[in-house]
């Protein structure tokens, strides 16, 4: 991360926040991302933070670390495909990006992204992950919810139903991943106990799940842990919550 990304990230969620983000609005068009790996490619959409390229920094430069030219990234619960346009320029033109997002408006905008920035090495699969496969209701709020949409109801309060698939099933026809990236809204534990068979395969993936209670930690690391995996919690600088936080879990290939 370069010092200028850090300082403005700092100053994002900093005390001074509020005028660091009323210049960045003069400064972020709809078009070129300012600062970050993606710097340069192009984003239009209302997220300011994405426009600048600071959306969840970290975990950017988290990713690009983590994936290789030629590797397989699964971007589960891909929202706005910021993160797997991240993937796509990492993996290059060998590797493959599947980007799985249920909401249509957001498969949309994924593709209209990954078009504008000639990105070819990707697939959208508009289904949501889970622990079974078929059709699930997909929990997203209504007009004034503030929740973000979820396999898991919480105190969301309308939904729609959506095709689902498991990790374990995707991937017995599709190339297996190097890296899984997920963000699923609670609904992380279902799906990690539906990719059983590929966490106990030779070629198991790195993962980076964003996780958002103590609950959901405990259960996924017990998981993890079972099939022989070291986790690390990775904690966004500056935040002091101890939730969300990111588990990044590895596996050693004898």
């Amino acid at each position: 991360m370069s010092r200028l990304d850090m300082m403005i990230y700092r100053a994002w969620y900093g005390p001074l926040r509020r005028p660091v983000r009323a210049i960045a609005r003069r400064i972020a068009g709809e078009a070129r991302i300012v600062l970050g790996p993606l710097k340069g490619r192009f984003f239009r959409g209302k997220e300011l933070v994405c426009r600048m390229g600071i959306y969840e920094l970290h975990v950017q430069y988290l990713i690009r670390d983590l994936l290789d030219p030629g590797d397989v990234l699964y971007d589960i619960g891909a929202n706005n495909g910021y993160l797997s346009l991240l993937g796509a320029q990492c993996t290059g033109p060998t590797g493959r990006v599947f980007s799985f997002e249920p909401l249509p408006a957001n498969g949309d905008r994924i593709n209209a992204l990954m078009n504008e920035n000639r990105m070819t090495n990707f697939e959208l699969v508009r289904m949501a992950v889970s622990d079974s496969a078929g059709e699930m209701e997909f929990f997203i709020g209504g007009d004034e919810d503030p929740y973000t949409p979820s396999l898991i109801r919480d105190r969301r309060s309308r939904s729609i139903k959506v095709m689902v698939t498991t990790i374990d099933e995707f991937v017995a026809g599709n190339p297996a991943p190097d890296l899984i990236k997920m963000d699923i809204e609670g609904a992380e534990v279902m799906a990690v106990k539906g990719a059983d068979r590929l966490l106990a395969s030779p070629h198991a993936p790195k993962l980076l799940i964003e996780v958002h209670s103590q609950e959901i930690d405990q259960e996924i690391s017990s998981i993890l842990r079972n099939h022989g995996y070291t986790l690390k919690t990775i904690r966004a600088p500056f935040d002091r919550r101890p939730y969300p936080n990111h588990l990044l879990a590895t596996k050693t290939h004898g």
